[in-house]
Parts: C-alpha cells; sequence; structure tokens
C-alpha cells in the first residue's frame, strides 16, 4: 500500500464511519428512554467493529507486505514494537478507567486476564466489553505476520485457505453454548474473518497489482451478492457460520471500490479527519461515557431528548479527544523516537 493509499481521504472517510456506527448502535442499546422500534436500525452499528477489522487488515498488511517486496524479508522485532506501541498504551489506559468504574460501582476485582488479552475467551466477559476487537487484533498482529515471515512459497495459496479458516471453524464448533458476550461473539480463531480479507486483499495489490485492478469490479459484485445474503434469513446455524464473513467481504468490497479512486477530495474534510484520527481513542472511551450519561448525568438535567443526545455525543467526542492527547500521541512520540518510521514506509 503506498503512502498515497495510506492518506487517501477515503480510508478517513471509512474511518469515521465505522466510528459512527458503533456509536450509534451502544448510544441507542445503553438510550435511558426506551425506543423498542429503533433496535432493528441501529443494532446494525455494531458492524462497524467489521469495518475496523478489514480496515486494520489492509493497513497491516499493507506494511508488512510492502516492505517484504522491498526488502525482501520484515523486521518483526520493529513490526511488532511499532504495532505494539500504537495500540497496547491506550488499551491500558481504556482498561484502567473501565477497572476503575466498575470497582466503584460494583467492588469488582480485577481480573489480569486483561493484561494478556485473553478476555475475548471467556465465556463470559466481565467488563470492558468493547476490549475484544483489541483482542482479535493484538492475536492478529502477532501471529499473521510470523506465519507469513516463515512461508516462502505458495504465499497466495495459503493465504486463500487462511482467509476461510474463521467459517471452517465456526461450522465445526457450531453450536456454541452462549450465557451472555462472550467465547460465542469475541473469539479471536472465529472473528477474524474482516483483518483476513484485508490482509489478503493488499496482498494481491502489493504482488499483484494488474490483476488486483482488473479484479475490483468482480470484488465489488461479491461484496453486493454478500449484502444480498446478509438480508435474507439464514437461520441460526448458516447465519452464525456465514455472517462475519458476509459482512467482511460486504466491507471490503466497499473498501477496494474506494480506495485510490478520484473524487475522494470531496470527503478531504478536517472533521472527517479529526474523527478518524481519534476514532481509537473514542472508541476506548465511549462506553464509560455513556454509562456514565445514563446514570450521573441524564437523570439531573431536565432536558428534552434531542439536547440529550447533542450532550451526549459532544461529551463522547471531547472525552475521546483528551484521551487521544494524554494516551495515543504520547505513545506515537515514544515510538518514533525508539522505533521510528523506515525510509519509504507510511507512518500509522
Amino acid at each position: 500500500m503506498s503512502s498515497r493509499s495510506a492518506r487517501d481521504p477515503w480510508l478517513d472517510l471509512l474511518r469515521a464511519a465505522a466510528i459512527l456506527m458503533v456509536l450509534l448502535h451502544h448510544v441507542a442499546q445503553e438510550w435511558p428512554v426506551v425506543r423498542p422500534w429503533l433496535y432493528p436500525y441501529t443494532s446494525m452499528g455494531a458492524k462497524g467493529v467489521d469495518l475496523f477489522f478489514v480496515l486494520s487488515g489492509w493497513l497491516i498488511g499493507g506494511l508488512f507486505w510492502q516492505e517484504r517486496r522491498r526488502s525482501g524479508s520484515v523486521n518483526l522485532g520493529s513490526f511488532w514494537a511499532r504495532r505494539w506501541l500504537r495500540t497496547v498504551p491506550p488499551y491500558l489506559g481504556g482498561l484502567a478507567l473501565a477497572w476503575t468504574a466498575v470497582w466503584i460501582y460494583r467492588r469488582e476485582p480485577f481480573d489480569f486476564g486483561y493484561l494478556l488479552f485473553f478476555q475475548n475467551y471467556y465465556p463470559v466477559m466481565p467488563f470492558f466489553f468493547v476490549s475484544w476487537s483489541l483482542c482479535v487484533e493484538e492475536h492478529f498482529y502477532l501471529f499473521l505476520p510470523l506465519v507469513f515471515y516463515y512461508l516462502k512459497r505458495r504465499q497466495g495459496l495459503i493465504m486463500a485457505v487462511i482467509v476461510f479458516l474463521p467459517t471452517v471453524l465456526r461450522l465445526m464448533e457450531y453450536p456454541i453454548e452462549s450465557r451472555g458476550f462472550g467465547y460465542a461473539d469475541t473469539a479471536s480463531h472465529l472473528r477474524a474473518d474482516g483483518l483476513l480479507l484485508g490482509f489478503a486483499a493488499v496482498y494481491m495489490s502489493v504482488y499483484h497489482g494488474a490483476w488486483f485492478e482488473r479484479l475490483r469490479p468482480a470484488m465489488l459484485a461479491a461484496a453486493l451478492c454478500a449484502l444480498g445474503l446478509l438480508a435474507l434469513d439464514l437461520g441460526s446455524r448458516w447465519g452464525f457460520v456465514l455472517d462475519p464473513l458476509l459482512v467482511a467481504m460486504t466491507f471490503l468490497g466497499l473498501l477496494v471500490a474506494l480506495v485510490g479512486r478520484k473524487g475522494g477530495q470531496w470527503f478531504r474534510m478536517r472533521a472527517i479527519a479529526w474523527v478518524a484520527g481519534i476514532s481509537y481513542s473514542i472508541y476506548l472511551t465511549h462506553a464509560l461515557v455513556i454509562h456514565a450519561f445514563v446514570l450521573v448525568i441524564f437523570p439531573r438535567l431536565a432536558i428534552g431528548e434531542v439536547f440529550a443526545l447533542v450532550l451526549q455525543l459532544a461529551l463522547i467526542l471531547v472525552a475521546g479527544w483528551v484521551f487521544h492527547l494524554i494516551f495515543e500521541r504520547s505513545a506515537l512520540v515514544v515510538r518514533e523516537r525508539f522505533f521510528p518510521t523506515g525510509v519509504g514506509r507510511t507512518p500509522s
């Protein structure tokens, strides 16, 4: 992935759309006034996480495959250090805030599995639910580059097999007893479809650019077919098995259709770039802000729902921005000091 595509305004638009989808879902889910007729529409916002997965797979694949093609190998130590310095310090900040809140309200003891990103394999996650997707990403960052670091031949064929591995594993594990939000919804090997598809797509764009350009229309057509299948009632079994793959294919088709295309200047807006830039911090903090608003602020304010919604969204954005300044920006400064961007590589 070239530096130009990494700064593509379409990518900022998709990042901003992903976090806004997540906010739509969680704000409606926790809204103090019950509006059940809204839930069938707002629940689709949960798929914003799948869009984040596709974007992350595309980004990490671009960094990995560009370095691999340019130098013949990848410095895994530097690769991992840059990824972990980008993601782990903000995660620890978000974890500290989330656990402080549950300790105050429930006196819940700290679970040290959260320090090792194990919580998405618990039958039921006890708190900090949004962290499940961070676990999936950290496992992906660790294992997939390691696999392809040692694989020198038939990479494309192996990639094609791995992309469908979560689907096969879901089929093998169905049915899974679900006692709440946990393993069945969050386990990395069951939910990595978007990351793997993004990683595979950018492999094709780096090593087979001409074919990738020819296949863009076909990938968009596949995305539309996937979207059509999602609209059908596949039943509990095939819905569990196929839905994550179909959602990831839909978002990948959208990404491939947009990235690098002309017309992105219409979305080169400061507000979109700002929301995209702090989307990780918003993701880590928004649930805490939502709960604080519902439990503490809203009951003490005699305001209408529209104003309450605007106020809540403003608080979420401000909290995300402040968190970004304290944790994300500081972590990036440390990263660039000790593991600076290599020549020709794009900061990420």
